[in-house]
């Protein structure tokens, strides 16, 4: 068998072929007025919401540390037990002061009951407060 003889068409039955430049990111449309909205929205809810956490932190930090010098003042004005102290001058505390001197106890219960001192205790102790002088 003699070898076919293969012709040529001018013209090609295949379309043309086209080639589009691609890149891998995608075509960026223009954000529409709503888009551009929505975000700005978004952000300042997201800061919204932070500030409201940092708000309620900062009242309860207010509120922890109100307690707590409320506490202090009453603990440290009164010895730190909440409640009101005897007078380091009262009858009962003086004489146990003397009892741990090794003062004369009749005397010394004399002198206190007489009120022999009273007044130069009272004028000491007024002095004694002028200069700052506590208990």
């Amino acid at each position: 068998m003699p070898p076919k003889k293969t012709t040529k068409k001018v013209g090609s039955a295949k379309p043309p072929v086209t080639v589009e430049a691609r890149s891998e990111m995608p075509k960026m449309a223009a954000a529409s007025k709503d888009t551009v909205e929505s975000s700005i929205l978004n952000r300042l809810s997201q800061q919204f919401n932070l500030l409201a956490i940092l708000i309620v932190a900062l009242f309860l930090f207010q509120g922890y540390t109100f307690y707590r010098v409320k506490n202090i003042e009453t603990k440290g004005v009164t010895g730190g037990t909440g409640q009101a102290q005897e007078s380091p001058l009262s009858d009962k505390k003086l004489k146990e002061y003397a009892k741990d001197l090794k003062l004369d106890k009749k005397k010394f219960e004399a002198c206190l009951d007489n009120g022999e001192r009273a007044d130069a205790v009272t004028a000491d102790s007024t002095y004694g407060t002028e200069l700052g002088v506590q208990g």
